[in-house]
């Protein structure tokens, strides 16, 4: 993982890069004195993440983060000057994640940006968790990063509902889902439809099923909702 810090203060880029790459194995931290500069080592490598303190001379923040904002999604921490809390929430506005004024204590931003490693370090192993494939009895394969399925090695043709619906019933395996839980949780919706959920799980059950008259993989549990046998 990667952070990009640009600071207009040498000492303090020196000490936050020492202090978060011997706290953190796998952080390796660029720094940058200056905008120009942060920007042009931005347009040559990839970051997880921008830290930015802006000189108190310089007014430009607002058009800054929008400009980066635009081009990239990773959080921005900024350090500034603020006039008063519009200055705050329109510095949100433009595109900023955390904001804190400037002069800010060393201690507070190197907090900061570890509360940041954490976060994004879990959501990259929840990212590659699931991605791994679900293998269900040794025959029936779910692939998440390519959204098929496949039995005994031949792909099994599911449209993309399809698929979110199985794929969430076998993350849950051996649970009875209500129809509530699975609308929510498929279709993000409220759970009232119960013919609908019905047919789906037929065609579910005629794609994935040996035998569809006598599912072994999808049970319906009468008068509750739907289990996932694994």
């Amino acid at each position: 993982m990667k952070f990009l810090l640009i600071h207009y203060e040498l000492e303090i880029l020196i000490l936050l890069q020492q202090r978060l790459e011997a706290t953190h194995a796998g952080l390796k931290i660029v720094t940058a004195i200056g905008i120009r500069d942060g920007l042009r080592l931005y347009a040559l490598q990839d970051f997880n993440l921008f830290m930015i303190a802006m000189p108190p001379e310089d007014t430009n923040v607002h058009n800054l983060l929008t400009f980066i904002r635009k081009a990239t999604p990773i959080p921005i921490v900024l350090i500034a000057t603020f006039e008063d809390s519009k200055e705050i929430a329109r510095a949100y506005y433009s595109g900023a994640d955390i904001c804190l004024t400037d002069p800010m204590d060393i201690d507070i931003m190197a907090a900061v940006l570890t509360a940041q490693y954490r976060r994004l370090t879990h959501l990259s192993h929840m990212e590659d968790t699931q991605n791994i494939p679900l293998t269900i009895r040794e025959d029936l394969v779910i692939h998440p990063k390519n959204h098929t399925v496949t039995r005994q090695g031949e792909e099994i043709k599911l449209t993309a509902k399809e698929f979110d619906l199985l794929y969430y019933m076998a993350r849950n395996a051996d649970k009875t889902l209500t129809q509530a839980q699975i609308f929510e949780q498929v279709w993000k919706s409220g759970g009232a439809f119960n013919s609908d959920l019905t047919s789906r799980i037929s065609r579910l059950r005629n794609k994935i099923e040996p035998n569809p008259k006598e599912p072994t993989y999808i049970k319906t549990i009468r008068g509750r909702g739907y289990k996932f046998c694994s």
